[in-house]
């Protein structure tokens, strides 16, 4: 009986269009298997986005290398994390923001002919205001930031590996595909 249980799930499933990933869905494409990521304006050596998104490419199967060798290179171009003010508190005061946090990018070839983009990632939380614990609001800011670049860099991540369903450009430029999704949650 659970056989035949298991064998109609599955049936009904694949019938609606839902599959399972395999993992080679879920890995960036061979053509980027090895690839370099910048921020050229950051100013930094490494910004926390760019170790961050290099990871996750490494978590889907893509070697990022430094230097400065022909690759593919994903370039994040602008990083910005903006509160904007929700609710006010009786006092006149913020009580709560929405943190509007945004990652711009590129992929271009090893000869320097963007492929994909510029494209926006973007996250949005809100944040809640305690004036009663100062401290523990700076942590829990820091905390939502590194949460917001990881959701950022998923994004740019599944952008590239959507990318795989388009031939390789002939053309100078291959439309950005649609992003999966901009991230908001109630914090």
């Amino acid at each position: 009986m659970r056989t035949l249980a298991a064998i109609v799930v599955m049936l009904v499933l694949a019938g609606c269009g839902f599959h399972l990933r395999t993992a080679r869905e879920d890995r960036v494409p061979a053509r980027f298997a090895a690839l370099h990521v910048t921020m050229p304006g950051s100013g930094l050596r490494y910004p926390q986005i760019v170790l961050v998104v290099s990871r996750m490419l490494q978590d889907h199967g893509a070697t990022v290398l430094p230097g400065k060798a022909p690759l593919p290179t994903v370039e994040l171009l602008n990083e910005t994390l903006v509160p904007v003010v929700v609710t006010i508190n009786s006092n006149g005061g913020a009580a709560a923001y929405l943190l509007d946090y945004s990652v711009s990018f590129v992929l271009k070839n090893a000869q320097g002919r963007t492929l994909l983009g510029p494209g926006v990632a973007r996250v949005q939380r809100e944040y809640n205001l305690n004036p009663l614990n100062i401290l523990a609001m700076a942590r829990e800011e820091r905390y939502l930031e590194n949460r917001m670049r990881r959701s950022a860099a998923r994004q740019i991540v599944a952008r590239l590996i959507a990318f795989r369903h388009h031939p390789a450009p002939s053309s100078p430029e291959v439309p950005l595909p649609p992003a999966p999704f901009a991230t908001r949650h109630a914090h």
